[in-house]
């Protein structure tokens, strides 16, 4: 050691002989020897005789040994007392440099560490294996994490000379665990955070996995979960079917299912599953995948759609019926009505019309259904002249929903005679907006002749009244010029005066 140092203090690197003195295998041979000597006391020739052949026995296994460090694909690395290396195999010369020997080890280090503090023990005396990760630099430069195993180095005398270690790049399977520890975090966390469930069981049901979601859907702890068999969390009147399901997904088919399950509590719960089977190596069984869905609430919404639909089919039924015998009473009323009756659509078509309204207008029912009923019948005012679509009162109805009373006007019978009519409409509306209209109908030709004659009469009256008010007046006026006469020759007037 002291030959080492003296060595580095001149400024040259240690020597590999030196640095290989004092090998056990040599020290055995030689304490051999003299072994020999002193039990039998051969001469000076036999005591050379030995040593040559323990020191040949000492290159052949030096050689051996030196064959087998350098097939040896792990760094092996030794350091002296002050943590210089002084010896490295081809692993350690490949990765630190062919200079690497007669450095310090901190050299190669790589940001802060505390590796010395971690080896001290061993270079007062410990004896056993220390392992540590260390950043290392390479000689391409770049920053690698080896794994070593340290052991410490004494001589003949027991003393501490240092410490072999033998190191393993980890930089990529550190990298590979990492990507792995993350993928395996950010999949526990997609998995936690799952609400459906996530199961693997064997091809017997036998639970292999199950998400942690599965407490909240069955009440059950995990644990609880995995030692039971699938089947027996299945409401008994569905295994059949799921049974049936885990056949199909063994044989290759692959379809969804939906059964009841049993939780905790004994309440049953609706699921949905979706399954894959998963082939097994070497002649082993494969195993079930699959996702497990609550659908209870789906369920009860569907149960609850179909209670509504059934009181819905009850309603319309209800109302159908309910509209029949309206509509019923309505065709018997039309139908006794004396007057017509008849609807027309935004177009001015004719929709229904009951039997008195096409007596009325001496057609059969059936063939005025669908024409346009104003050039067919409305042929003019009362007083004779044409009457245009655009200024009929019907059309206003039907415009501007605004409905109409006791409008006349004269129609036209099939065989092209007339009649005086009275209409009364009102709109058929949708919100705010009409659709069609009601026109209701009847035949004045007699009041209004009645009326006419009623009015001819009035209008003699009231020319004999004028002629009789008249002739009063005449004998009032008379009277009073005698009265004034009587006055005027001093007698009492002659007429008294009872109406002016």
């Amino acid at each position: 050691m002291a030959a080492g140092k003296r060595a580095k203090e001149k400024g040259k690197k240690p020597s590999r002989t030196h640095f290989r003195r004092c090998r056990g295998s040599l020290a055995s041979a030689q304490g051999e020897a003299l072994a020999q000597v002193r039990r039998g006391r051969p001469d000076h020739q036999d005591a050379d005789s030995v040593s040559k052949r323990a020191e040949a026995n000492l290159n052949q296994q030096g050689q051996r040994q030196q064959a087998i460090l350098a097939t040896i694909p792990e760094i092996i690395m030794e350091v002296d007392s002050n943590k210089f290396y002084v010896w490295a195999n081809s692993a350690g010369l490949e990765f630190y440099g062919p200079d690497v020997v007669g450095k310090e080890a901190a050299y190669y280090f790589e940001g802060e560490q505390d590796t010395y503090a971690k080896v001290e023990s061993l270079f007062k005396g410990d004896e056993s294996v220390i392992y540590l990760e260390s950043w290392q630099r390479r000689r391409d430069g770049q920053k690698r994490l080896l794994a070593w195993w340290c052991k410490v180095l004494k001589d003949f005398q027991g003393r501490t000379i240092g410490a072999l270690s033998t190191a393993r790049d980890i930089t990529d399977q550190k990298i590979t665990e990492t990507a792995l520890r993350e993928s395996e975090r950010k999949y526990r966390e997609l998995i936690e955070s799952i609400n459906d469930v996530l199961y693997s069981v064997t091809e017997e049901g036998e639970i292999l996995f199950v998400s942690p979601s599965a407490e909240g859907v069955f009440g059950y702890a995990l644990e609880e979960i995995a030692a039971r068999n699938f089947m027996s969390f299945v409401w008994p009147e569905d295994i059949p079917l799921v049974q049936k399901a885990l056949a199909d997904i063994i044989s290759g088919r692959m379809y969804p299912s939906e059964y009841q399950m049993v939780k905790k509590d004994g309440t049953r719960v609706w699921v949905r599953t979706s399954s894959r089977l998963i082939p097994g190596e070497g002649g082993t069984k494969g195993r079930i995948t699959g996702v497990l869905v609550n659908i209870s609430d789906r369920k009860r919404a569907e149960q609850e759609l179909e209670q509504h639909r059934l009181r819905l089919e009850e309603m319309v039924q209800e109302r159908t019926a309910e509209l029949v015998r309206t509509r019923q009473q309505i065709e018997n009323i039309l139908h006794s009505a004396g007057e017509g009756i008849f609807g027309l659509d935004l177009e001015g078509r004719l929709t229904f019309i009951n039997e008195a309204g096409a007596r009325l207008l001496g057609w059969r029912a059936d063939d005025l259904i669908g024409q346009e009923i104003h050039p067919l019948i409305h042929a003019a005012r009362l007083d004779g002249t044409p009457c245009a679509w655009e200024e009929c009162p019907i059309r206003h109805v039907l415009t501007a929903g605004v409905p109409c009373s006791e409008a006349r006007a004269q129609c036209r019978r099939k065989d092209g005679t007339f009649f005086y009519a009275e209409f009364t409409g009102v709109a058929l509306l949708a919100g705010d907006s009409p659709i069609g209209a009601v026109i209701v109908f009847r035949d004045i030709t007699e009041r209004s002749r009645a009326e006419e004659e009623r009015k001819k009469q009035v209008e003699d009256l009231e020319k004999f009244n004028k002629a009789m008010i008249g002739r009063e007046m005449r004998i009032i006026e008379i009277k009073e010029e005698v009265n004034r006469l009587c006055l005027e020759l001093g007698r009492e007037p002659k007429y008294p005066i009872i109406w002016k």
